[in-house]
């Protein structure tokens, strides 16, 4: 339920509602069609751009595409991180 939220029933103007954090919509026909939002954003380091780069996208609910194959993740990327085991000296 992508744009799902909830109230008290027998208090529907009371300060305790609740929304999920995080959505996702997958098209099981073509896995890189999925869409996803996750506020405030993909960082939790307050000084990453991608701390609170997708709570607009929320507030408006909107989504980004989260993209599955190597393809589509690889035209996509901004950047690549690779990492080495450290060589066994011995």
């Amino acid at each position: 339920t992508p744009l799902q939220i909830a109230i008290l029933p027998h208090n529907p103007y009371e300060a305790r509602s609740f929304a999920p954090s995080h959505r996702q919509i997958f098209d099981l026909t073509n896995w890189d069609n999925a869409r996803m939002v996750s506020i405030p954003g993909q960082s939790g380091r307050i000084t990453s751009p991608h701390y609170a780069d997708q709570l607009n996208l929320w507030q408006n609910g909107e989504h980004h595409p989260m993209l599955w194959s190597r393809d589509a993740v690889e035209a996509q990327a901004e950047a690549r991180l690779a990492l080495h085991p450290k060589a066994n000296e011995g």
